[in-house]
């Protein structure tokens, strides 16, 4: 077996090139549907959570604690459009850090150290990705305890 740095022979190579390319085909097309769906998810169970409060704020006697349920969803809808802006700087990322390794192996012999992804820039995306993912959850759960809360204990 070759070290790290060492040529690999020319038909494992082209192996190699073949199952990167279908490998990354297929996490980039599941990575996308799963977190599309997540942001998708969450930005319409705020935006639902919202306009339930503003039908409700249209009644004969609304109640001012009608407005803290509201604030919520609002919180949970503008950190939906933060996910998904970090998911598109996540799939730029990953989109140039596969490019840079095809520049690496193309036409010319390559090791397995050609082969490593540069990340780095996508670590930064996904955890404000998965913060913003939470705060959005959080944002409709509170939302719901607190209008519920209010709802049921006001006279």
């Amino acid at each position: 077996m070759p070290e790290n740095d060492e040529i690999l022979p020319r038909e494992n190579q082209e192996a190699i090139k073949e199952h990167i390319l279908e490998t990354q085909k297929d996490l980039q097309n599941k990575f996308i549907e799963s977190s599309w769906r997540l942001t998708q998810h969450n930005f319409i169970s705020n935006a639902g959570g919202a306009v339930a409060i503003l039908g409700y704020l249209g009644t004969d006697d609304p109640g001012s604690w009608a407005v803290y349920p509201l604030l919520l969803f609002a919180l949970g809808i503008i950190s939906s459009t933060v996910e998904l802006r970090a998911l598109v700087s996540i799939y730029s990322n990953l989109f140039h850090a596969t490019s840079d390794v095809l520049n690496r192996i193309q036409d010319k012999d390559f090791s397995l150290k050609d082969t490593r992804l540069n990340t780095k820039a996508s670590s930064a995306a996904g955890n404000v990705c998965k913060y913003a993912s939470y705060i959005s959850q959080l944002s409709f759960l509170l939302g719901v305890i607190v209008g519920g809360f209010w709802y049921v204990c006001t006279p």
